[in-house]
């Protein structure tokens, strides 16, 4: 693995650093190596004009995490869409509110990647790492917000 992807704590790096993600060549096709750092912190991308919900998984939540990371397929790019109000996904983000650092967006069956320049994606095939962090959210979102995200999720 490169050296500064290391330095960086990024949360997910790709095999063979300097591929172009976004191409579908063999080395864009490699599975992600996961790191989570231990200040990982999850965040519901709920509310406009007031803070998200968030919260530190334990050791064992991270383990599992990077595991689903790691069995994504890599997926053609695609954004969510822009100006939406309501829930919009989940983002695994450093704890240390650093603008540089490696991001993971959880959206409508994507997981996308932001490292520096490079942009990732994988498929989520059935939701079932944004239904996850959903489920793993609870105790720390309340019952209204869990319920009225449960709904949009198939």
């Amino acid at each position: 693995m490169c050296p500064n992807v290391l330095a960086a704590l990024s949360l997910v790096a790709l095999v063979g650093c300097g591929s172009d993600a976004l191409s579908r060549s063999d080395d864009a096709m490699k599975k992600p190596t996961v790191a989570l750092p231990r200040d990982v912190v999850v965040v519901l991308d709920i509310y406009s004009g007031r803070p998200n919900p968030s919260w530190k998984p334990t050791a064992a939540e991270r383990a599992e995490l990077g595991a689903m990371l790691e069995a994504l397929e890599t997926s053609a790019p695609r954004e969510p869409a822009e100006g939406r109000l309501g829930y919009r996904g989940f983002a695994l983000e450093s704890a240390q509110d650093r603008g540089d650092a490696p991001r993971v967006d959880i959206y409508t069956g994507v997981v996308r990647h932001r490292a520096g320049q490079t942009i990732t994606y994988w498929n989520d095939s059935g939701r079932q790492l944004e239904k996850w962090l959903l489920e793993k959210s609870r105790p720390h979102i309340g019952d209204g917000t869990y319920e009225s995200v449960r709904a949009q999720l198939p």
